[in-house]
C-alpha cells in the first residue's frame, strides 16, 4: 500500500490493522502531508486498483491535534486460567482528567 500510495503525495504514515471490517474485507489508513487539492487528491486516490482489487478511499472527516498521543493501560485483564491480573500502568496517559472531561465524542 505505501509503495502505490507514495506516487500520490508525501506519506507520512501507512496503518493496515490485522482485523477486518464486517464484510470480513481488509482496510487501512494512509496519512499524507502538504496536499494541496484535498478533493482531486481523494478523487484520484479513490479510482486506484491493485490487481483485481479497487482501492475505496476517504478523506478523513476528522483532523488530529498535533501532540495528541493516545496511550492505553491494561486493567482488570484475566489470564488464560482466568485469574485476574494485576492493572498495568507502563503507559503514561498524557491527558489529565479534565482535558478529558473537556473533549467531544469525535475528538477522542
Amino acid at each position: 500500500m505505501f509503495k502505490v500510495f507514495q506516487k500520490y503525495g508525501n506519506i507520512q504514515e501507512v496503518v493496515i490493522p490485522a482485523k477486518r471490517n464486517k464484510l470480513g474485507r481488509r482496510f487501512g489508513f494512509a496519512r499524507f502531508v502538504h496536499v494541496h487539492d484535498e478533493e482531486r487528491f481523494g478523487t484520484e486516490l479513490d479510482n486506484i486498483i491493485i490487481g483485481r482489487d479497487k482501492i475505496f478511499a476517504n478523506l478523513s472527516r476528522f483532523q488530529r491535534r498535533r501532540g495528541d498521543v493516545r496511550d492505553t493501560e491494561v486493567q482488570n485483564h484475566r489470564d488464560r486460567q482466568g485469574n485476574m491480573e494485576k492493572p498495568s500502568y507502563n503507559h503514561i496517559n498524557r491527558l489529565s482528567r479534565t482535558d478529558r472531561a473537556k473533549r467531544s465524542f469525535a475528538e477522542v
